[in-house]
């Protein structure tokens, strides 16, 4: 397996596109478009199996913030890297991950730290390695979070990654496909249980993601309309919550009455701000 020892970033911003497709939908549109792709660096070919342990707060802070739409809204997640090279100098490497999603672009901050430095800083711990300042800026806002939060592990998805990047220089565009998706929400931990996990969404389907800084280019987008493949809005996370704890994710009336206080407040408030009204969230 081929090892990428290139210096992995910890900033991304970018607009996230995601489609839910058939595996012929897949391959017509893989016909459509491999010419400007190539293999992603990583795994085998571009292919990897990969896992996210999600937190959340005991109330689900960050799962119910979907209902509201608000602006910004954050995901807390470790993710783990199924390869060969996710084992650095004898001890594995795990990413810690801040997702912000906001109506036109989404950002990702990440730290690259073993698993028993991830999850002291995760309790709530201080960490005694120097870090880089982009590095210990990343770490300091996950205290944070953590600290506000009181965060406990959620959910865990896990699926195969077949990766692919653009050929020319003048565009920026990461393509993935992701299939045998799976989740769990118990046995919160970051152990790969493979065909013990279930289902995210149906066999024979999986979920293309096209990650691009600015407008799609034409060839794209001829290639998804003639393969009939439209946009979704779609969360592993939230599937994985509303699968594996159905009505214990029903919100109370008085959250229900409260959403349109949050609606119509949403554009002048950040996120932690209206968190910090916990009286609005019935425990």
């Amino acid at each position: 397996m081929k090892m990428n020892t290139k210096t992995p970033e910890t900033t991304f911003e970018r607009r996230e596109i995601k489609y839910i497709l058939t595996q012929a939908q897949k391959a017509a549109f893989m016909q459509a478009v491999e010419s400007y792709l190539h293999p992603d660096e990583n795994g085998t070919g571009g292919n990897y199996q990969l896992m996210s342990l999600y937190f959340d707060s005991p109330r689900k802070d960050f799962y119910r913030s979907r209902w509201f739409r608000l602006p910004v809204r954050k995901k807390l997640r470790i993710r783990r890297y199924i390869t060969s090279e996710a084992t650095i100098w004898g001890e594995e490497k795990v990413f810690i991950e801040i997702k912000e999603h906001t109506e036109t672009i989404n950002y990702k901050r990440r730290v690259l730290l073993s698993v028993d430095e991830t999850f002291k800083l995760l309790n709530g711990e201080k960490l005694e390695t120097n870090f880089s300042p982009e590095d210990q800026e990343i770490i300091d806002e996950i205290s944070s979070i953590v600290a506000e939060f009181q965060i406990t592990p959620s959910a865990v998805t896990s699926y195969i990654r077949q990766a692919y990047k653009v050929k020319k220089q003048d565009w920026w565009i990461r393509i993935t496909f992701d299939h045998n998706i799976r989740f769990r929400t118990d046995h919160l931990g970051l152990e790969w249980r493979g065909e013990k996990d279930k289902n995210l969404i149906d066999e024979g389907l999986g979920i293309m993601e096209i990650k691009v800084k600015g407008e799609l280019p034409e060839w794209t987008q001829k290639a998804l309309e003639s393969c009939g493949i439209e946009q979704v809005s779609f969360s592993k996370y939230a599937h994985a919550l509303e699968q594996g704890l159905g009505d214990e994710l029903v919100p109370s009336r008085e959250i229900m009455e409260q959403g349109e206080l949050f609606q119509d407040h949403k554009e002048g408030l950040l996120p932690a701000e209206i968190w910090k009204q916990r009286k609005l969230w019935n425990a």
